[in-house]
């Protein structure tokens, strides 16, 4: 009599944040991984619709090591493109939309990408972007997507067909992150998987976020590391992330929201906290608030 022993791949095998939504989608499928304007995502939907998006970016040539570029906000379809552009051993290049289009193509130039995925609010500016640089080709909006350009639930509802993922080491680059440049120009940092993780166990270390019914929530923009830093250890977790829109900061919009949701983790900056602890609403809302910072 003969065992048969399965070989796992070791695309399958690798520690990145890829695999970890992937080994939830298995565990806790039907379990919250993102709720963003009351829409939920099942952590088996964020890994289908992740699966999907690599491969519809895969038939429309991006491959191992391309910089995508990403002018967006907040919303949990940003996160699933990062994840289907790392997916493929690419990197997704987040772009703070509070730029100018001279700046953004300065960006778009030097990180040398021709695949821009953008949200809607924010296709006006692609217009002026594209008068700055001629590097852009195609345009992927994350909502209503005008002619041109390719809406990203299209490229999603393509479905994975016969995609298979590549085997992308955890050196593999997954971000490129640029600075402010307040002392010249910004300049890309690359962050690997290695590094998203170091993040994640720092943060589950430094914060004691282990427990199984904490609730993330997120205000800080995706464009940002503050933000894709502080959720980073949720992906490894397991835990549900509330991602909050972007605009105008009402802490008391903010104090209904953790109230609503049952936060857990927050993450601001020093200035938002001093407006949520001298709102009124603040001793009686966001009581499960257990960690932040």
């Amino acid at each position: 009599m003969t065992t048969e022993h399965r070989v796992i791949p070791a695309a399958q095998r690798r520690n990145h944040w890829m695999n970890h939504i992937a080994g939830h989608a298995a565990m806790r499928s039907a379990e919250t991984a993102f709720i963003h304007r009351d829409t939920v995502t099942t952590w088996k939907q964020a890994h289908e619709r992740i699966t999907a998006c690599a491969a519809a970016l895969q038939r429309r040539g991006v491959r191992f090591g391309d910089r995508v570029l990403m002018l967006v906000l907040n919303r949990t379809e940003v996160i699933e493109a990062i994840m289907g552009i790392n997916t493929l051993g690419a990197m997704a290049v987040p772009i703070n939309a509070r730029l100018t289009p001279p700046e953004i193509a300065y960006i778009i130039d030097d990180a040398d990408g021709d695949v821009l995925v953008v949200d809607a609010p924010l296709v006006p500016f692609v217009a002026a972007i594209k008068q700055c640089t001629e590097r852009v080709k195609r345009v992927i909006v994350l909502g209503a997507a005008p002619v041109g350009t390719e809406a990203f639930d299209d490229l999603v509802a393509e479905g994975p067909g016969e995609f298979v993922a590549p085997d992308v080491p955890e050196s593999t680059p997954a971000l490129i992150m640029y600075t402010s440049g307040t002392t010249g120009r910004p300049k890309g940092a690359m962050l690997d998987h290695v590094n998203m993780l170091a993040q994640s166990l720092t943060c589950i270390r430094a914060m004691e976020i282990f427990k199984e019914d904490d609730v993330s929530f997120m205000t800080a923009p995706l464009f940002h590391i503050a933000g894709l830093g502080s959720i980073a250890c949720n992906f490894l977790l397991g835990i549900p992330t509330v991602i909050h829109p972007l605009g105008g900061f009402d802490a008391g919009a903010l104090l209904d929201a953790y109230e609503r949701y049952g936060a857990t983790i927050v993450f601001n900056v020093p200035s938002q906290w001093q407006a949520i602890c001298n709102h009124p609403d603040a001793r009686h809302k966001g009581r499960k608030l257990r960690v932040i910072s």
